[in-house]
């Protein structure tokens, strides 16, 4: 019988060799998680997100190799930003030498936010560039499933992990081995 990509995934993913009633979690995720490894510039591998997100990388970049130097390109206006973009966000090179530059003015405007109407001018601008805020909301079916309602939550930390946040750990004196 053919199964489609999601159906040997998940079948790649199992681990046979263990009883699903002894310890279900490694029966169906066993040997994906013996193989998978953690790219070392993510703190975290989620791979359904992970992999739909490399696939339309990839094929962005195929697409606009593809059409590098082309005249209908040029031509074409949506083409061109789309171009631009992904070639402005493939310059790792220029993002690292920019570094924080090029946010420090909506930086600054946090840091002098000292009322509650500054606080809500900000809220309304976050917004209105599409970045995360203090606050979430979501339209969701209420519990018995007879009317819609706004659903209003804190949105957390904007990065995957708390990695991010943290402050390196300090390194040991040169004489000093590691802890295992």
């Amino acid at each position: 019988r053919h199964l489609g990509r999601g159906q040997s995934d998940v079948i790649a993913a199992m681990n046979f060799s263990v009883d699903p009633c002894d310890n279900f979690y490694e029966y169906v995720c066993g040997q994906w998680v013996k193989e998978a490894v953690i790219p070392e510039d993510k703190p975290i591998l989620v791979k359904s997100w992970d992999l739909a997100r490399d696939l339309v990388t990839r094929q962005m970049a195929d697409i606009l190799q593809a059409a590098e130097g082309a005249d209908a390109l040029a031509e074409d206006e949506e083409h061109q930003q789309l171009s631009d973009y992904f070639t402005a966000c493939m310059n790792s090179s220029l993002v690292n030498s920019l570094g924080a530059s090029p946010i420090m003015p909506l930086l600054d405007k946090i840091q002098a936010i000292r009322t509650q109407e500054d606080l809500e001018e900000m809220i309304a601008e976050l917004a209105a560039r599409a970045m995360p805020g203090l606050l979430s909301l979501t339209v969701q079916v209420d519990r018995n499933r007879s009317r819609h309602v706004i659903k209003v939550s804190h949105t957390g930390i904007s990065l995957p992990d708390y990695t991010y946040y943290a402050p390196p750990p300090p390194l040991p004196p040169p004489n000093e081995t590691l802890p295992p």
